[in-house]
């Protein structure tokens, strides 16, 4: 939580008036960011391990509904994951983990 914000003004007699503002609601976007990139990091070391077509290995989801759709989505390939499995793959030195060598 950010400290709490004052409003300055200087009144008639020349004196500093100080008085402190409602703080505001502030989105964390800095938390999204940090979700977002932990999210595609993880996904990628994923597809680094496993192969770029793990997805198709999965079992099916039978159950209809919000959380097939949502998996479904998480699963589908895309090219940051394919980034940072490229990434892992070839420049860090883990291929030998990423591969099970």
């Amino acid at each position: 939580m950010s400290p709490r914000k004052v409003s300055a003004r200087i009144d008639r007699d020349g004196y500093i008036v100080l008085r402190g503002r409602r703080p505001r609601f502030e989105f964390p976007w800095h938390a999204v960011a940090l979700l977002a990139a932990v999210f595609f990091a993880t996904k990628g070391v994923v597809v680094a391990a496993r192969g770029p077509h793990f997805y198709k290995e999965l079992p099916i989801i039978t159950n209809d509904g919000v959380g097939r759709d949502v998996a479904l989505w998480a699963l589908q390939p895309d090219p940051i994951s394919g980034s940072v499995a490229s990434i892992f793959n070839g420049d860090f030195g883990v291929v030998g983990v990423a591969r099970g060598i």
